[in-house]
């Protein structure tokens, strides 16, 4: 079984990667609003994969700076693994859930303690200024401050490459079901529009034995078929 899930994700991460520019996983397809689910169907075993931009999500993007945004993520965290909530599938089909796991930057940085990191940061800052108090010292100070003020820069260089890194921070999702009969599946309702106001649309590709498809789905139009 495990190894016919691990089959069933690379089928999905390859296929998702080459099918649709929607589905790369790279920063720059990153667009609020905008998520994307990818599904496999395969004998009598469902997988999907779920994608969402942070702040679709909890409405930031950052690492939690207080105990409310940390709560809020994982909240979040439980909202996307009640798959019922979030999809239907057909009865007919007679799906059960095995397993959802939801995974994100955000969650581990939930459980760090951001006032210390603020305050290290403050520090930093103030000796900065300090150092710009003497600006107008002996050459040889002058020196000493230019160099203090480059390694300063650079530092903060850095801290900002972070955080740019952080400005696209996701979601993921993953959801496994058993079908009686899943060659009954031919739609999804999606519901997660409902538990998440500012989602605006889902890419949807479904990958079946018979080939790959595209689709969209919204608020105004959350069912889809193929």
């Amino acid at each position: 079984m495990h190894r016919l899930y691990g089959m069933l994700w690379l089928t999905l991460s390859l296929s998702a990667a080459q099918t649709s520019q929607g589905f790369e996983r790279d920063h720059a397809a990153h667009v609020h609003g905008e998520g994307s689910l990818a599904l496999v169907i395969e004998n009598h075993d469902l997988a999907m994969q779920l994608s969402l931009p942070a702040m679709d999500v909890v409405g930031f993007e950052h690492a939690p700076s207080n105990a409310e945004q940390a709560r809020a993520v994982h909240q979040a965290a439980d909202t996307l693994n009640n798959a019922s909530a979030l999809f239907a599938l057909p009865k007919s089909a007679g799906c059960t859930l095995e397993s959802s796991d939801v995974h994100s930057t955000l969650l581990s940085d939930a459980n760090t303690q951001p006032a210390s990191t603020k305050h290290a940061h403050h520090d930093d800052h103030a000796d900065h200024n300090h150092h710009k108090h003497h600006d107008h010292h002996d050459d040889e100070a002058h020196q000493d401050h230019h160099d203090h003020h480059a390694e300063h820069k650079d530092a903060h260089h850095h801290s900002s490459d972070s955080e740019k890194a952080e400005v696209h921070a996701d979601f993921a999702a993953q959801y496994r079901y058993h079908c009686d009969h899943a060659e009954q599946i031919h739609e999804l309702q999606v519901k997660l529009f409902n538990q998440l106001p500012r989602l605006e649309k889902l890419e949807v590709m479904i990958i079946t034995s018979k080939g790959q498809l595209l689709r969209h789905a919204s608020a105004e139009s959350p069912v889809i078929k193929w």
